[in-house]
């Protein structure tokens, strides 16, 4: 867990009243993924068929948002977006938000971390391993994908 970030984000008072952030990434702005991008990113593969039938329009698409540096957070309730010039910086607002019925699924290469969405498209940021981003992969899929039962 991006622990340093997920802290800034959990006393965000853009949250949702009871909505708990289960895990949160820093990173450095990479937008919309290009089908070219995704053979770069094996983990997301599975999307990349999904992609290539994506929106014409990549500012209209639901990854635009991923647009600048800025923190990737996950909670019991979304997927949100908050804007920030560097790693210290806290977060002034979110930008963008997608209920989890809109996130597909998300996937990590170092250094590249990758979120799909249900139009197709995907996004990613450049993420630090030191921001331990497979914690933060494993907590979107969970969470979008939970097991049979829960």
């Amino acid at each position: 867990m991006g622990e340093k970030s997920a802290k800034k984000v959990r006393g965000h008072g853009d949250l949702a009243p009871g909505e708990t952030v289960a895990d949160a990434c820093y990173g450095l702005g990479k937008g919309v993924l290009a089908t070219a991008d995704l053979a770069r990113a094996p983990g997301i593969r599975r999307y990349s068929k999904q992609a290539e039938g994506a929106t014409d329009d990549p500012a209209g698409s639901m990854a635009a948002a991923i647009d600048r540096t800025g923190i990737l957070a996950v909670s019991d309730q979304r997927l949100l977006f908050l804007p920030v010039k560097t790693v210290v910086t806290k977060p002034k607002a979110v930008a963008a938000s997608w209920p989890l019925a809109q996130v597909q699924g998300a996937s990590y290469d170092k250094p590249m971390l990758t979120v799909a969405f249900a139009d197709g498209s995907v996004g990613g940021l450049h993420v630090p391993a030191s921001e331990k981003p497979d914690g933060f992969v494993a907590a979107v899929n969970r969470l979008v994908d939970p097991p049979a039962g829960d």
